[in-house]
């Protein structure tokens, strides 16, 4: 993958929040949103990023 390539295309996108949990670990937190891809590596300049996807309902059970 290059710079700037797409990792999360969503629409009605709700309670939006990131969080690098570690150097090469990214939480992305959303409350309701209609996911149209996900990819969840991402890679840039030699450095690999897993990224974490967490629907907020799914915190609290």
């Amino acid at each position: 993958m290059h710079k700037g390539s797409q990792v999360f295309k969503g629409t009605e996108v709700e309670g939006l929040s990131v969080k690098w949990l570690s150097e090469s670990r990214l939480e992305v937190r959303y409350r309701s949103a209609q996911i149209e891809y996900f990819h969840p590596i991402w890679e840039h300049a030699g450095h690999t990023v897993r990224i974490w996807m967490v629907e907020e309902h799914e915190l609290s059970d």
